[in-house]
């Protein structure tokens, strides 16, 4: 995705090394859009990740076809997103980095993952990119952030609040 984001401002806000924020206008059904977009690598520290996945709006998870484990760990991850988020679901895509004549992992296999999460697919083919390639998942999350989600009915259990 980083093609997507490389023309972006960056921001100054971010102090982490491994960590990456970017601003990016585009065109989602005719409405110019700005987002802000923070790459994290999958090491992150667990305290600046869970504050991470606490506020953001919205989610692409991506995995390299050229490697098994980055498609294995995303499960979990999206699991980790949704609990500490302490909802059932958040608008996320899944997309496969792909090298055709590399893969590691299959497509179905990462299609049988998303349908599994019930999040969005894309195929970002890394060897014939286009805008469009790179553009429709960004597009694909806001769109569903602006549709609101249903409560969790999980929303507050087990928690203390003191005012």
């Amino acid at each position: 995705m980083v093609p997507f984001v490389h023309d972006a401002q960056t921001s100054d806000e971010v102090a982490s090394g491994d960590e990456e924020e970017y601003t990016k206008q585009f065109e989602v059904e005719g409405q110019q859009r700005t987002i802000r977009i923070t790459t994290m690598s999958t090491e992150e520290d667990t305290v600046l990740r869970d504050s991470y996945y606490r506020t953001a709006r919205g989610w692409i998870l991506c995995y390299w076809s050229r490697m098994a484990t980055t498609l294995v760990e995303l499960e979990h991850r999206h699991g980790i997103i949704l609990k500490v988020m302490d909802t059932d679901t958040a608008p996320t895509c899944l997309v496969a980095l792909d090298e055709p004549n590399e893969r590691a992992v299959q497509l179905e296999e990462g299609r049988a993952l998303a349908k599994k999460l019930d999040i969005p697919f894309f195929v970002v083919d890394l060897t014939a990119l286009t805008p469009f390639q790179l553009a429709a998942p960004f597009a694909s999350v806001l769109m569903q952030m602006e549709v609101p989600s249903p409560p969790s009915p999980h929303k507050g259990q087990g928690k203390c609040n003191v005012s």
